[in-house]
């Protein structure tokens, strides 16, 4: 593989702070882990968590662009660049102790996606549209209530949410 090389133009701009808005019963959304991207375009699988990943990539031609990414949070209204849920420990057999499972549009379910130590995940192999997916951990798991018409999860499942998803993609309860 080639280096990857992107603009230095930030998609998602960098949050020093929680933005006020949709979030807690305060109306303030609360970054839980108090932990934020703060590398601007420095390329890795941690960058920029919560922000639409193909949205961005889109607009830089040398950026891969993936056909499932997002970030899981531990609540529903975390802020863009607050780290997420911490994933990536893998337990028997295998599976991430936090992973994407997803199921195409003709019944295959594909490998567990793990979800890394900032909540981010990603799948480059194409996936058939459109397809259901969940969040499992430890035995239980949060599913998507309809089929996800696409794979930059992130560019719906936003701080306050964007066509009809009801905010961040988060943990099973």
């Amino acid at each position: 593989m080639g280096v990857l090389s992107m603009s230095t133009m930030s998609c998602t701009g960098i949050v020093e702070a929680p933005d006020e808005g949709a979030g807690s019963s305060t109306g303030v959304a609360v970054c839980s882990s108090n932990v934020y991207w703060k590398e601007g375009d420095k390329i890795s699988d941690l960058m920029h968590p919560g922000g639409a990943c193909n949205a961005c990539h889109d607009k830089t031609p040398t950026a891969p662009n993936f056909t499932v990414a997002g970030t899981v949070y531990p609540t529903s209204h975390e802020p863009d660049n607050c780290n997420g849920v911490t994933g990536g420990v893998v337990m028997d057999g295998g599976m991430a102790e936090i992973a994407i499972v997803i199921t195409d549009r003709t019944g295959r379910t594909l490998p567990p996606i793990p979800v890394n130590s900032v909540g981010n995940f990603k799948y480059e192999v194409e996936v058939l549209k459109p397809f259901n997916v969940k969040v499992v951990s430890k035995g239980k798991e949060n599913k998507m209530m309809m089929q996800a018409p696409h794979g930059d999860c992130n560019s719906c499942h936003t701080q306050t949410g964007e066509q009809m998803a009801p905010g961040r993609i988060t943990m099973p309860q």
